[in-house]
């Protein structure tokens, strides 16, 4: 015999009272006591109870039936293609899924359809930002044939790594260890002392708080370093990196906003020896 003692939390249970009267509902425990949430048309439904843990019931679905019932009902039919299996598989799987969301025009069908997109992506545990990349690059794929840039799928050719980034062919493996791997930077761009790793380097061995904000694609060809001075905006400054031709061009811009008082703290950081220790590292100019 079933009590209320040997089921879950969430279970669905049918309980038969003396009157003959059937309650069904999901199980609730609250301070050791038993109750039953039941359907009844309203808003929120009513609750029952407390029972007795002795209490006989009878058990129609387990938590985990009921939830696995719930996903299968948020993702509807399943898209067309087999299982992936290798990081090719999961690499035209999720950008299938991606196109397919882009060019679905029933709000309802696009989000089953994104449901299904992340299962993929949980399966290789892939990235967020990576995630909106192949999003971005699904729309693109409706009007261009072309390989899309992050200026296609973003509103500038640098963004914050954190928000959309471009998915390197590992991240799709589905080997945890070759996912975690880094790829290495090329040979010529560590030759260049000027380089945006190099420069990034430089300046946090001189003690300057230096961060990579916004990145290109790929970060060491184009970047947007930010180096605080001093606690507080006025004294931030921006370091623009671009490569072209082999050689990479900095400039230094101050990233305070127009009022008065920033205006006065800017004139401070600039008389500053910190400020002349990065203008130094940089060799750049200010504008």
């Amino acid at each position: 015999m079933l009590t209320f003692a040997d089921c879950d939390p969430q279970d669905f249970l049918r309980l038969a009272l003396a009157d003959g009267t059937e309650i069904l509902g999901s199980h609730i425990v609250q301070a050791g006591m038993h109750f039953l949430h039941v359907r009844d048309g309203s808003v929120y439904g009513t609750v029952a109870g407390p029972f007795a843990p002795q209490q006989a019931v009878e058990r129609t679905a387990t938590r985990s039936e009921i939830l696995q019932d719930r996903k299968a009902r948020l993702r509807g039919t399943p898209f067309p293609g087999r299982a992936p299996e290798t990081r090719e598989d999961f690499s035209y799987r999720l950008e299938l899924l991606a196109r397919a969301i882009a060019s679905e025009t029933d709000d309802a069908r696009r989000q089953e359809l994104r449901y299904q997109f992340d299962d993929v992506a949980d399966t290789i545990c892939l990235a967020t930002a990576k995630r909106t990349w192949l999003l971005a690059a699904g729309r693109f794929a409706l009007t261009s044939n072309m390989p899309p840039t992050l200026r296609d799928l973003w509103f500038d050719d640098v963004a914050s790594p954190s928000l959309i980034r471009r998915p390197r062919p590992r991240d799709f493996d589905p080997n945890r260890s070759e996912r975690a791997k880094r790829d290495p930077v090329p040979a010529e761009i560590l030759a260049e002392p000027r380089s945006i790793p190099n420069m990034l380097s430089a300046l946090r061995s001189r003690g300057l708080k230096a961060v990579i904000a916004l990145a290109g694609d790929p970060a060491y060809e184009r970047a947007r370093i930010q180096v605080d001075l001093a606690p507080g905006r006025p004294t931030r400054f921006d370091l623009d990196a671009s490569r072209a031709g082999g050689v990479t061009s900095w400039r230094c811009r101050w990233a305070g906003n127009d009022s008065a008082a920033a205006r006065r703290r800017h004139r401070a950081a600039v008389r500053s020896d910190a400020y002349a220790l990065m203008i130094e590292t940089v060799g750049g100019r200010t504008r």
